[in-house]
């Protein structure tokens, strides 16, 4: 009887983990899951007319960039496959001495229109036709960019109803 029990038990423990295994949830993705691309991979996708949304940002080292990661654009990277398409042109590569340098970002406000972090630009067949840029007017707390106008910009975009 004693080792029925016992043996009752071993089974049980090896099921209820087994179980624990199972119904792990996957993790929760993060800008950091999303394609980073550089901006030699940029110009050449919108030369091939591509069509994508693509995020500029001082990704680690931007208050606000991530404010926008952390409490926006995670909760919908996780809830909407749409925003799993974006690109990330991480700045904190591509230009690291441009956050605290304006004359550094001379040459992405030139080329791209970019001048601060976080950027989101849309793109249709290579043409840049939808912008929402952190400004001092646009900046919120908690999210970077104000949420109606993330919200408004994504609509546009048709990564939200």
């Amino acid at each position: 009887m004693k080792k029925m029990l016992i043996l009752g038990a071993v089974i049980m423990m090896t099921l209820a983990g087994g179980c624990s295994k199972e119904d792990k949830a996957a993790p929760a993705k993060t800008v950091f899951d999303l394609q980073q691309i550089t901006f030699e991979e940029l110009d050449k996708e919108l030369t091939n007319k591509g069509s994508m949304v693509v995020y500029f940002g001082w990704i680690e080292n931007c208050t606000d960039s991530k404010n926008f990661q952390k409490n926006y654009l995670n909760k919908h990277l996780n809830s909407n496959q749409d925003f799993q398409a974006i690109k990330v042109v991480n700045l904190d590569k591509e230009l690291p001495d441009a956050l605290e340098n304006r004359d550094e970002r001379a040459g992405i406000k030139a080329k791209y229109d970019v001048e601060y972090s976080p950027t989101l630009v849309y793109y249709i067949d290579g043409k840049a036709v939808s912008k929402l840029e952190w400004t001092p007017d646009t900046t919120d707390k908690k999210t970077g960019i104000m949420k109606s106008r993330l919200d408004e910009f994504f609509k546009d975009c048709g990564y939200l109803d």
